[in-house]
């Protein structure tokens, strides 16, 4: 299988596993785990997995679960009860699955101050958000939060007794013979492990540590390609995992309008790709970035690792097009329209739009916003220039793509010439569009 990877010569790495059936298909590195010592990457490179970690803290969460020691409609405050931040009524199916409303403590300017170099404590990160009010009442929408799975990694600690990590290795690591996944602490010698990079117009910079207790439960594991990969399959097929287990690990639920949610339970998001139920997660961490899936009716299992904080082709949708090359698919790639719409029209399509019951950012907003011939994207109102924008090529009636970022997609929804929604698609992020319908800032 010939895989055309985006970076040529010293640069930070790429490496691609997959599994088929628990055997290795294809295996490939390119790169390097360190520029400075130019140390190859390998199979045996240990990576920085980011938030793929919430799939390892879902895990013992719901082993607790279903051994009766914890409930899913248990609330913050009932195994933390010191904690009285506005998301202590919060559950924990809340918390599982971004519905909590507890404000994402990495997005915060408190939380960015301190993510890297700074050696914090459990309560150090607790402070940054647990006195910040709720984004929105629990359960009413999806935000990705941190917080919320930090506060997962402090209960299972306040219910067992036991250090997170002791957790991870006693009831996840040694029962699934993962042997090259570590807690991910910067102390610790961890043989083959990658030094992290950032891309910058200048050359690649070394990225600044993060220290484990900073991500925690929600992003500091590291592990090699193979390990990762095993431990995903085996959560779909060992018998070490048990099926009442596996079932809540797989369990998505709805919100109460009965909109369907698609992050389920066990930290993955279910999808489909050329017609294939895939269940995924990514992870993002400073200098790293990370991303697994596994397509059960193929027992496949894809891994695209890399030891840089902005790769030129994110691993989410490397990993997409490697399906579709196994799978002898064309990738689906929007080809730009010879003719772009005319001011006119692209005036006509702007303003600013409320994503519900998902969310991309606190307030829900996202905005069309034309500007010197070109429709731009912003995550945000359309008067907040501070917010990230990106600008859109048209790929056919009512459907543009960013020019830059993660493969941004708009469809938009109209119904006699007036637009009466839009769908938002990030490719990278797994999970069927984002709806927005119209605000009175059309």
């Amino acid at each position: 299988m010939a895989i055309e990877i985006p970076w040529q010569g010293l640069t930070p790495a790429y490496t691609i596993l997959v599994d088929v059936g628990g055997e290795t298909f294809y295996s490939n590195s390119v790169g390097f785990a360190d520029l400075e010592h130019q140390v190859a990457a390998g199979s045996d490179t240990v990576y920085q997995l980011g938030s793929i970690t919430k799939s390892y803290t879902a895990h013992l969460v719901l082993q607790l679960v279903a051994g009766g020691e914890l409930q899913l409609e248990g609330r913050v405050v009932d195994y933390l009860p010191d904690y009285e931040g506005p998301g202590r009524h919060a559950n924990l199916q809340q918390l599982l699955t971004h519905t909590s409303g507890i404000a994402n403590y990495t997005a915060l300017p408190t939380g960015q101050a301190i993510l890297t170099w700074v050696p914090n404590q459990r309560e150090d990160i607790l402070r940054l958000f647990a006195d910040t009010p709720l984004d929105f009442e629990s359960g009413s929408h999806f935000l990705y939060s941190n917080s919320g799975y930090y506060l997962l990694g402090l209960i299972l600690e306040a219910v067992t007794g036991e250090d997170f990590y002791a957790l991870l290795q006693e009831r996840i690591l040694d029962p699934l013979g993962l042997t090259h996944t570590y807690s991910g602490r910067h102390e610790d010698i961890v043989a083959n492990r990658a030094q992290g990079y950032l891309a910058t117009p200048e050359g690649f910079h070394n990225a600044a540590p993060t220290p484990y207790l900073t991500p925690f439960a929600a992003g500091s594991i590291q592990a090699t390609a193979a390990d990762l990969a095993q431990y995903r399959r085996k959560i779909f097929t060992s018998s070490a995992v048990a099926e009442s287990l596996r079932t809540l690990i797989t369990r998505t639920l709805a919100f109460p309008d009965g909109t369907p949610q698609t992050y389920a339970l066990g930290a993955l998001t279910r999808n489909e790709n050329h017609g294939y139920t895939v269940w995924a997660h990514g992870g993002s961490i400073t200098g790293f970035s990370s991303h697994h899936a596994y397509y059960p009716e193929l027992d496949m299992t894809v891994v695209i690792l890399s030891n840089a904080g902005n790769p030129p082709v994110s691993p989410a949708v490397l990993s997409r097009k490697i399906t579709s090359l196994l799978l002898g698919k064309e990738p689906v790639i929007p080809e730009p329209l010879v003719r772009q719409p005319g001011p006119e029209r692209l005036r006509q399509l702007s303003g600013t739009y409320l994503m519900t019951p998902f969310r991309l950012t606190a307030d829900g907003l996202f905005s069309l916003v034309y500007h010197d011939g070109t429709l731009l994207a912003r995550l945000g109102a359309a008067d907040d220039e501070q917010a990230p924008t990106l600008p859109l090529t048209a790929v056919g009636p009512g459907e543009f793509v960013a020019q830059g970022g993660m493969g941004l997609q708009v469809r938009l929804r109209e119904v006699d010439g007036v637009v009466t929604g839009v769908d938002i698609s990030i490719p990278a992020m797994d999970r069927p569009p984002f709806p927005a319908i119209p605000t009175s800032g059309r």
